[in-house]
Formats: C-alpha cells, structure tokens, sequence
C-alpha cells in the first residue's frame, strides 16, 4: 500500500468568511501562552531553589548537573514580508504605526488591479511631520501562504517603500509579529510569514531619541539611535526629506557607533527656530568595505576673502535659497518642502497647471508661474503701479444719493462680510460723501453670492467713454497657426485700479450699517 499522501492547500478567502470567523470560533489566543496551573508546584516557588538534575543525586549546580544552552538570538530582522500582492512577489512593510495602507504607483503599475477609484482623503500627515498625497483608492489581494486577505490601499508617490500594510490590514486579519521567531502570524497561528532578514551591507537608519528645538542660525551636536551596538567608521547619508521640510543642513558624515548611538551635527541657518520631532529619520549609516574617497576642505580655502563664484547654471529656490543642479530638482523642492509650507492654505499655483498632462510641460509652468507667484497671489489685492485714473466725468450735475434697499437678513450679514473683507484688504475706506449708491446681492451661476453696487443713476449722468471692442473674426483670424493659447482674468479687475481722489466720492455706496 502506498503510504504517500498528497496534500493540496487551497486558498482561503478571509475576507468572505470573516463573519462566519468572529461568530462560530473563539477569539485568537497569543502564540505561547501556557496556564501557571500546568507547571509543577514546586516550579513556582523561590528563584533561591535549586533546578532539578537529570541525575538522582547531586543538585544541578554540582557535577553531573544538567543545565539549559542559552540559545543564540535571533539574525536582525526588519518588519517587512515578501507576499504574493495581485500574484506579484512584493516587499512589504507592516507597520503597526500606519492607521491606512499604501502602495506606491510604481509598484500598482506592475500588477493586474482594479481601477483606483478617488478618495475624499487626499493628503495625511507622517510622524516625522511629513506629507503623504494621495492619489485614489484600489482594492488589492494580499495573499499569505494559502490564506486570500482582501484590503483597501491608498495610491501615493511619496512612499519610500513598495508597499505598506497599516492597522486596517493587521486588525482585521489579527496579526501578530514575533520578533523572537522573526515571523508573522495571521488569525492565531493558522499561517505565518518570515519576516525579511536585513542585510549587513543594507543601510540602517538613524533616528532621533528625543524632540529637539535649534534656534536661528545655530548648530547643534545630537545623538542618534543606530539600531547595532557598535561600529567603526560608518557612512551616514542625511535625509534630504528631513532637509527640504525643515530647512536644516545635516552633512555627510563618517560616524564611530557606540551603545547604539551616533553624533551628528545639525544647522538651521534660518530666522526662526527649528523644531524636529523625537523619531524623526536623521538619514541612513552603512558600511563599505571599498576605498572612500575624502574630500578634506583645507584652512586657506575657508580663509579665502575670494570664494569662487557659483555657476550660473544652477537655479535658487526664491523663498529658502537653495540651490540646485537643475529644473528637476528644483521642481521636487518645492514639492516636498516649499510648496507644502508656503501653499498650504493658498492652492493657486497647483490649481493652474493640474490640468496639464505633460509632465514635463506641468513642471515647466509650475516654475514660471511659482517665480511670479506674486503675480497670482489671491489673498489680498495690490493694485497697478499706474497713476490715478479719471473716469467718472459727470460735469456739473449735483451728487445723487439713493437710500439703501430692504435686504433679508442673511444678505445683511453677506454685506457686513464682504464690507469687512474690503476694509481689511484696503480696497475701501470709510467716507463722508454727498454721493450715495445703494448695495445689491446677486447670484452667481454656481449660486453663491456676488457683492455689487447699483450704479445705474451714476452712469446715467457719466459721459460715455468710447472705445471699439474687438471683433470676433479679426480675433480668430490672429491666432491662425498658433499652437498654443492663453488667457488672463484678472480678480476683481475694477479694484486694482487707482482712482483720481476727486472721483472717489461718486463710487461711495451705503449700506444699513453706514
């Protein structure tokens, strides 16, 4: 008779039993978990007493005694795992810190999936006080050995690893991570996955220990935590991340580890002061068994009164100065750090050239349009450098006043706004002025309101200013053989206009207020 057996392991969808799981089994229990019942009573007494020997008569600690070999820790593991993701072997990280999932668009564009459908969600917050964007959402097959685990994951180009499994995917298939055994188990124990060992020659990071505040144009000396006791002469390579969001210089670095930790330096040559969260990347350390080239900057060449020009080449950044190669990192500068701090409230310039499908072409707009950004800047209105206009020729007619119109209650409270906006904004001043224009509130095509100001009397007795509008063929007829086309519209147009100070008062409106 044939004693062998062939065993096939099919997949288990945990997903669609999941239900049936919390319902109809008992919850997983931790892996080694043994009743205190279980052990003999005198197992439980005083450390003092002796263990009991193999042999019958001397205790353990005399000769013949038998003892326990202190086993070997365990090879230095990271907490990623290499999965089968859409039936593609892919590193993982499971990270117990991350309350989503993420994938990076480069690891998606190599798998099967379905289409990413867009979230509300569209940027969150790292705990090194970073930014994440997200692109969309895509549900994805994470599968362990023979078990199918469904999950939804958020779409990004900022990720720095394949993939990242966060607490949705860990609660939800209740893993455990074992780092005594280097594995990970799913669902208490019925599979499990070793988790990826780490290189000696893979770079470690560096992380700092405690929150720290550099105050302007200062230096510091800090300790960093290297996850290996001690080493000699380790390359540290600084987080440009950390660099760009901070606007700190953190320099290459040969570093000596002792009790796991490192010193390096970190300057803020800023007017304010810079705050770096405890945990925080610092950068990387490795160890090369190749010759290092040292580049030793000598004392007559900082002494030099004549330090040598910058080429022209390289593009600044116009907020922090910094200076780059090209176009292209100048352009992930202000992606990552610049246009997170500065356009965070203020969306303008990302606004303009999102449409454009070209990368290169949307990175060459974003930089015109982020050199002038002055130009597009919405906040507040700052007027044309011209002189004052005259406009409102009315001649010798006496001033017209009319008495502010019954509004509702809600279009009360609309003109107050907009009247404070205008105040704040310097558009307006308060005014004593014999003319008087009552205000409207007129409803966009969108439906919300619009502030104007009746002045149909006023026009009435204002000589005509002719000028011929351009016509429409002679338009069309100019941009023959043109390949590309722009338009300007300008905020608030009117308001950007000086106006001659003895005109000013025939713009004076009223309102319930005044």
């Amino acid at each position: 008779m044939d004693h062998n057996v062939n065993v096939v392991k099919r997949p288990i969808n945990i997903r669609n039993q999941s239900s049936n799981w919390q319902h109809n089994q008992s919850p997983p229990q931790p892996l080694m978990q043994v009743p205190i019942d279980s052990f003999p009573s005198s197992s439980r007494r005083s450390s003092f007493q002796h263990r009991p020997s193999s042999f019958a008569s001397p205790q353990c600690y005399e000769y013949g005694g038998t003892s326990m070999k202190k086993k070997k820790p365990s090879p230095l593991c990271s907490s990623s795992i290499e999965v089968p993701v859409n039936n593609i072997i892919t590193k993982v990280l499971v990270d117990t810190g991350a309350a989503i999932s993420l994938i990076h668009e480069t690891t998606l564009q190599n798998m099967k999936h379905k289409p990413i459908d867009a979230c509300s969600l569209k940027e969150v917050h790292t705990a090194n006080s970073g930014f994440i964007s997200l692109i969309g959402l895509v549900h994805l097959n994470v599968q362990v050995n023979h078990l199918n685990t469904g999950v939804d994951v958020y779409v990004t180009r900022d990720l720095v690893c394949p993939m990242l499994l966060g607490r949705d995917w860990i609660q939800m298939n209740h893993v455990n991570i074992n780092f005594y055994t280097n594995r990970i188990y799913l669902h208490g124990g019925i599979t499990s996955v070793p988790l990826v060992p780490i290189p000696r020659h893979e770079p470690l990071i560096m992380s700092l220990q405690h929150t720290i505040t550099i105050p302007p144009f200062h230096e510091k000396f800090i300790s960093g935590y290297v996850p290996i006791k001690s080493s000699n002469d380790v390359l540290f390579t600084p987080n440009l991340a950390l660099q760009h969001t901070k606007l700190v210089l953190v320099p290459h670095a040969i570093l000596h580890i002792r009790d796991y930790h490192g010193i390096i330096s970190i300057r803020n040559d800023t007017h304010r002061s810079k705050t770096i969260p405890r945990h925080t990347s610092l950068g990387l350390i490795s160890q090369s068994t190749e010759q290092l080239n040292i580049n030793i900057i000598h004392k007559q060449t900082t002494n030099n009164r004549n330090p040598p020009s910058i080429s022209s080449s390289l593009v600044s950044c116009t907020h922090c100065a910094s200076q780059f190669c090209n176009e292209q990192e100048l352009y992930q500068h202000f992606l990552i750090c610049c246009n997170k701090h500065l356009l965070c409230e203020n969306k303008t310039v990302d606004a303009l050239v999102k449409h454009i499908k070209d990368p290169t072409q949307r990175m060459k707009a974003y930089l015109i349009i982020h050199q002038y950004e002055q130009l597009f800047d919405d906040s507040c209105v700052k007027g044309i450098n011209c002189s004052p206009q005259s406009a409102i020729n009315t001649g010798d007619h006496p001033p017209l006043a009319t008495n502010p119109r019954r509004i509702s209650t809600l279009n009360r409270q609309i003109i107050n706004d907009e009247v404070k906006k205008m105040l704040n904004s310097g558009i307006i001043s308060p005014s004593t002025s014999p003319w008087a224009s009552p205000v409207v509130i007129v409803k966009k095509h969108d439906g919300s309101p619009r502030f104007c100001i009746d002045y149909r009397k006023l026009n009435s007795i204002t000589q005509k200013d002719i000028y011929p509008l351009p016509r429409i063929d002679d338009v069309i007829e100019r941009l023959n053989g043109s390949h590309i086309f722009s338009k300007i519209d300008l905020r608030s147009g009117y308001f950007q206009v000086p106006l001659d100070n003895e005109e000013r008062n025939k713009t004076a409106f009223i309102t319930h207020d005044g």
